[in-house]
């Protein structure tokens, strides 16, 4: 079985894996400030901190 990655950038850490997790069922394999990694099925998904740039 093939296994898919999806790489996401979120402003907000917490509210994302609040919502992949109880909407769509994932689990949480690992959890960081600035990264996380979910899972369900065969399908990976992390997500990435978005750091705010400062336009001038």
């Amino acid at each position: 079985m093939a296994v898919v990655s999806v790489s996401i950038d979120v402003s907000d850490m917490e509210k994302a894996t609040l919502f992949y997790t109880k909407a769509l069922g994932c689990v949480k394999l690992r959890i960081g400030s600035d990264t996380t990694k979910l899972s369900t099925d065969n399908v990976n998904i992390f997500f990435w901190k978005r750091k705010r740039i400062q336009i001038l």
